[in-house]
């Protein structure tokens, strides 16, 4: 409870005395929620989406509330049930994240794990948990503007990056590493959305990732030159490559 009290009091600055630093931004993502369906060769596996639902005030600046679930279908639900929720806060600038929460339940294995990033203290404060109940604080020394892994994926929304040219990201999951973002060329991709004309980035995601990518496989993200949605996503698994494909694309209103 404490562990909890002091992440409210040390990041969350809600003021009520003060304009909200959110009022008359431009959030472009705001309200956007894409819908995909995963699949493992011709065999549709899951459902996932993305959404951005609303914007929130952390330590005095305004920031995005992203989230992204992803979910077994029928299919598989008997055997290998997946319930993944994903949320971060990225600063609407896109220059740095206030931290992170996942919450990953894939057949037996589960784990809940928040992360939050005090740039005025320096430091990242971890809560973990495990499928008993178990719980870990920690922290540590922290980068200034650090990125989480999903807020990396909307920062590359942003960034048309070519063939074979790479940019660098400052990210922290309990660590700080810097992640490379590579182009890999250009596709045409036809989805259920609609057709797209994309450019293709691979996050060096290392042990993390967004959907299912695992420790030491790679995962490609099919990026629409025009309206820059992440339209596919490719992410090997132990037992081949998952690929979570757009099939619509909402923007729902406040």
């Amino acid at each position: 409870m404490l562990f909890k009290l002091l992440f409210f009091l040390s990041v969350f600055s809600f003021s009520q005395e003060k304009a909200s630093p959110c009022k008359g931004v431009e959030a472009p993502f705001l309200g956007e929620k894409l819908i995909y369906e995963i699949s493992w060769g011709i065999l549709t596996v899951g459902h996932a989406d993305i959404y951005v639902p609303e914007l929130i005030e952390i330590s005095s600046s305004c920031a995005y509330k992203i989230t992204s679930t992803a979910r077994s279908s029928s299919l598989i639900e008997t055997f290998y049930p997946v319930r993944d929720y994903n949320e971060a806060w990225p600063d609407i600038s896109l220059k740095r994240s206030y931290g992170y929460y996942k919450k990953i339940k894939e057949g037996k294995y589960l784990k809940k794990e928040k992360v939050i990033y005090d740039y005025e203290k320096k430091l990242f404060m971890a809560e973990t948990e495990n499928k008993k109940g178990e719980k870990k604080n920690s922290q540590g020394e922290l980068y200034s503007d650090s990125m989480d892994i999903f807020s990396s994926l909307f920062l590359a929304r942003t960034i048309d990056i070519k063939k074979s040219e790479s940019v660098s990201v400052k990210v922290n999951t309990k660590k700080n590493w810097e992640m490379k973002i590579v182009g890999r060329g250009t596709e045409k991709v036809k989805t259920k959305a609609g057709k797209f004309k994309c450019y293709i980035v691979e996050p060096m995601v290392g042990e993390e990732g967004i959907f299912v990518p695992k420790k030491g496989k790679r995962m490609f993200v099919y990026i629409s030159k025009k309206e820059k949605i992440p339209v596919m996503l490719k992410a090997e698994i132990f037992i081949g490559t998952i690929t979570a494909t757009l099939v619509k694309v909402e923007k729902v209103k406040e």
